[in-house]
């Protein structure tokens, strides 16, 4: 099971790309108390102590860089990671904790992709390619 924060458009492609995975979604949280409900699952605007304690991975869904370099340093959990079912990559690539790769993205021949990045749709990685934490390959790239 997974938790997310952050309840906008980038968790909408997270929590499909789970669901795809056969992965279940325990709870989604935002601070914006305006979001109550996301692809039908819950909004939460408080995570409880007891949650933020689980064994079970987050991944921060905000599009931002900067957001979600803010929210890891605030947040003491242990991190997951989310590819989607079309992507591919290669098995000489290392990736970071709490990296998403979407649909139909290529990472190839010994990346090194760091922790909280997002690989976009269709977007391509080369071979020996580095990626610092939090980076953004953006769509078609």
């Amino acid at each position: 099971m997974y938790y997310l924060y952050g309840a906008g458009g980038h968790a909408k492609v997270i929590i499909e790309i789970l669901e795809l995975a056969g992965e279940q979604i325990a709870a989604i949280y935002d601070e914006d108390v305006q979001k109550n409900e996301l692809l039908h699952y819950p909004v939460f605007h408080h995570i409880p102590h007891t949650i933020a304690e689980t064994a079970d991975p987050w991944i921060i869904s905000l599009g931002s860089g900067i957001l979600r370099r803010k929210a890891v340093q605030t947040m003491a959990v242990k991190y997951g990671k989310a590819f989607h079912t079309s992507s591919q990559i290669s098995l000489r690539t290392s990736i970071g904790e709490g990296t998403v790769v979407m649909a139909g993205a290529v990472i190839n021949s010994c990346c090194d992709i760091g922790r909280h990045v997002i690989i976009n749709t269709k977007s391509s990685v080369d071979y020996d390619c580095r990626l610092g934490d939090y980076v953004h390959i953006s769509p078609n790239a």
